[in-house]
């Protein structure tokens, strides 16, 4: 393990896990990165003018370079501006489509915006009766599909419904909570002959393989109990889908934890690929137009992520590694909404102005880059192999801290590792580690909680996938055979940039019971960071921060 000038005095030393090459197959395939760009064409007429270091470009081409390969265009029944009609839409698909972008249909059923709180009928179905309004669904969703056939600009998935939680078309298709007026098996037969109709529009315009994906589109991704109680709802009903999408806005939706958390379960329960289709996070809390913010106080944002664009760009990256971690390839991708929507005068009221991939003048920011790959070919293939109580003298022992229970800490680089973990029961098991799709167990382990890999005595295996860099303390129970990772808090950990140097470090006594001196050797005048951290990742005290020329310097340490 290399230190950098950033020296992290960890509380037990020694190596927890050993690490040696192995052979592996290639990972699933990647994720899609994509926005929902419908505001772009209105932007462009009020003259918005995007820019990519400083320089003018179209914003397609700008986001193509960046590894974009998805557009999502929502669509209106009659709007009374003509930005999200259908005719524009279709301009706009074709635009997108000679770009060389697939694109996601997102079908509002709505002549406004339609989302949890909004799910108002169009003014030309509102006196419809039920019946009646199952044939006008029908007949729209299967009209406005043939249009595109015809047009030559087939989605290549379908939305029915925008954040239909609570239903869509209200009042005729609105549901609620259990024990709401709107949960009743009237409501539900209801909407789920109103998601048949558009499902079978859908299929029945097309042949079978022309036939797009469709999508059942939650707004709570972190909310794993919300999800299930719809989906299974659709599902008892016979609503045929093939998609799961979630939104992801953090200030409402919870942790990047809560979110991955939420997709493993949903893949593994309904066996459908996922799409993040809705996120974004903050790069300032700057207001710039007077329209006032949906982001703006610290207290809205995700732990551990700044709003900069550095922090913007963390964010994101361990967003799309959330889709990533799912088994099989069911991450589908994340959608970013409206992150070309900047504040241009003429443009509509502008409360998403810090939430873009552009800053205030346009000029594009490093978030853009999240999608961009990265090289884990060093990681794709290594295993990771901990012996706890030291029964293999070729393996090194975890500390054992209290009577049933081991741990130590490691420097991790981000990316993806084949998990095997051996007790001495387990090591007759051959090491075949399979590919970094998982086997036994799969894991996603965030910027924030725990991740509980093992569940029983003897081996466990399968794909574990870090999407942060840093250090990590790994904790096994045997009394209930856990075994839990517990990142080190990133917010308390300074810039580490700038030239790597060996360091040389001893603690006395070893191991520390109460108080101690740690002894740090440099290699020369150096700026030190030094801090103790305790075993949740919580930093305990700041020993040292400063520059530093003594080719040794002493620290003591009280215990507290």
């Amino acid at each position: 393990m290399k230190r950098t000038k950033r020296a992290l005095f960890r509380w037990l030393p020694g190596p927890l896990l050993a690490l040696a090459l192995a052979g592996g197959a290639p990972a699933a395939s990647e994720p899609i990165a994509g926005a929902d760009l419908s505001f772009l064409p209105r932007l462009i007429e009020a003259g918005a003018v995007y820019r990519d270091a400083g320089v003018p470009a179209d914003p397609l081409d700008i986001f193509a370079g960046r590894d974009f390969g998805m557009i999502r265009l929502r669509l209106w029944h009659t709007p009374e501006e003509p930005w999200h009609g259908l005719d524009s839409t279709i301009a706009f698909a074709k635009r997108a489509q000679n770009a060389g972008y697939p694109w996601m249909l997102d079908f509002h059923y709505s002549d406004t915006w339609a989302d949890p709180g909004h799910q108002t009928k169009p003014a030309a179905w509102s006196a419809l009766p039920y019946p009646a309004l199952v044939e006008s669904v029908y007949a729209y969703t299967n009209g406005v599909i043939r249009r595109c056939r015809d047009e030559g600009v087939l989605p290549a998935a379908v939305q029915i419904g925008n954040e239909i939680e609570g239903g869509m078309l209200w009042d005729t298709g609105r549901v609620g909570w259990p024990g709401s007026a709107w949960d009743t098996p009237e409501q539900w037969a209801q909407l789920a002959g109103l998601l048949d109709a558009a499902s079978r529009a859908v299929r029945d315009s097309l042949a079978p393989d022309e036939r797009p994906d469709v999508l059942l589109h939650l707004s709570p991704g972190g909310d794993n109990e919300v999800c299930r109680w719809f989906l299974d709802h659709a599902i008892d009903a016979g609503v045929a889908f093939e998609e799961i999408g979630v939104s992801f806005y953090p200030w409402w939706h919870g942790s990047i934890a809560d979110l991955a958390s939420n997709l493993h379960d949903l893949a593994a329960r309904y066996g459908k690929d996922l799409w993040i289709v809705e996120s974004t996070y903050p790069w300032t809390l700057a207001d710039f137009d007077g329209e006032p913010n949906i982001v703006d106080s610290a207290s809205q944002l995700h732990g551990g992520y700044d709003a900069t664009p550095k922090g913007q760009l963390e964010f994101l990256r361990d967003l799309i590694a959330a889709a990533r971690s799912l088994p099989a390839g069911a991450g589908k991708g994340v959608l970013l909404w409206e992150p070309d929507w900047f504040p241009v005068p003429g443009g509509p009221p502008n409360p998403w102005e810090n939430l873009t991939l552009f800053d205030f003048d346009g000029d594009v920011l490093a978030g853009i880059g999240f999608a961009a790959p990265r090289d884990t070919s060093a990681h794709a293939a290594i295993r990771v192999v901990g012996d706890f109580n030291g029964w293999d003298t070729g393996v090194p022992s975890m500390k054992q801290i209290e009577a049933s229970v081991w741990i130590d800490t490691l420097e991790i680089e981000a990316g993806c590792y084949l998990f095997k973990f051996l007790t001495g029961s387990g090591w007759d098991v051959p090491l075949d580690y399979g590919s970094c799709a998982g086997e036994d167990a799969a894991c996603q382990v965030a910027a924030s909680g725990t991740c509980c890999l093992v569940s029983g005595p003897g081996t466990a295996l399968g794909e574990i996938h870090f999407p942060v860099s840093g250090l990590y303390v790994f904790r096994l129970d045997e009394r209930d055979w856990t075994y839990v990772i517990l990142p080190i808090e990133r917010s308390d950990t300074p810039d580490s940039s700038g030239p790597e140097v060996a360091l040389r470090l001893s603690v006395s006594p070893n191991p520390l019971s109460v108080s101690g001196s740690i002894a740090v050797g440099l290699p020369g005048p150096t700026r030190l960071h030094l801090a103790v951290y305790d075993l949740s990742g919580r930093r305990v005290r700041l020993l040292a921060d400063g520059a530093f020329a003594e080719a040794e310097k002493r620290f003591d340490w009280d215990g507290r």
